[in-house]
C-alpha cells in the first residue's frame, strides 16, 4: 500500500476546519527536529518538550484565527524557538543563557526563510520586505518565489525555468544579498 504525505499547507488548512488529526500529524512531523534543534540551545529536555507542546497546544487553541501560511514549517520553527526564549527568560537559572543567546542572534546571519518568518510576524518590517522585493529583478524575484514560497529545490527551480543550477543559485543569492542590504534586521 503506498503512502501519500499530505504537504504541510494541506494540514494547515485541516487544522484552521477543526481536524485534530491534521495537528497530530504536523506535531508528529516536526516534534524530532524540534527538539534536536532545541537542544543546541539549552540542554533542558523538559524545557524543550515543554516548548513543542506549547508551540502545539496554541496552534489548536487558536486554529480559527489563524491565517494562511506560506511555509509552516519556517512559521512554526520560529514560533518554537520564540517559545523556547520565552520560557528560558521567565526561568531565572537561564538568565545568562538568554544573554548569550541575545548576542548570538544578533551576530548570527539568519537564513531567509527565518527573515521571512520573522517579517510575517511584525507589519512594518512586511512593508520592508515589500519595498526589498520591488528592488529585485523579475528573474530573481520568480526563483526566489519558487525555492522559498514554493518549496522547490535548486534543481527544480533550474529544471522549470530552464536555467543551469547555477545560474539559478546566483540568481538567488545576488537577490538575497539585496533583501539583507535592504532589510534592517
Amino acid at each position: 500500500m503506498m503512502h501519500i504525505e499530505i504537504s504541510d499547507k494541506v494540514l494547515w488548512q485541516h487544522i484552521k476546519n477543526d481536524d485534530s488529526n491534521a495537528l497530530t500529524q504536523l506535531f508528529q512531523r516536526y516534534y524530532f527536529l524540534f527538539t534536536r534543534k532545541g537542544l543546541q540551545y539549552v540542554q533542558d529536555p523538559e524545557l524543550i518538550k515543554d516548548a513543542i507542546n506549547e508551540v502545539f497546544y496554541n496552534l489548536w487553541r487558536s486554529r480559527h484565527t489563524l491565517s494562511d501560511i506560506e511555509n509552516v514549517k519556517a512559521y512554526l520553527h520560529a514560533v518554537f524557538r520564540n517559545q523556547v526564549f520565552a520560557f528560558m527568560k521567565s526561568d531565572l537559572k537561564y538568565a545568562n543563557n538568554v544573554k548569550a543567546w541575545d548576542q548570538v542572534q544578533e551576530t548570527t546571519q539568519l537564513s531567509y526563510e527565518d527573515v521571512l518568518v520573522a517579517l510575517q510576524v511584525k507589519q512594518e518590517q512586511k512593508e520592508q520586505l515589500h519595498n526589498a522585493f520591488a528592488l529585485l529583478s523579475p528573474r530573481q524575484k520568480e526563483y526566489i518565489q519558487l525555492k522559498y514560497f514554493e518549496g522547490l529545490s535548486y534543481l527544480e527551480v533550474a529544471e522549470r525555468t530552464g536555467q543551469s543550477i547555477k545560474t539559478v543559485y546566483n540568481t538567488i543569492y545576488e537577490g538575497i544579498k539585496v533583501l539583507r542590504r535592504e532589510i534592517s534586521l
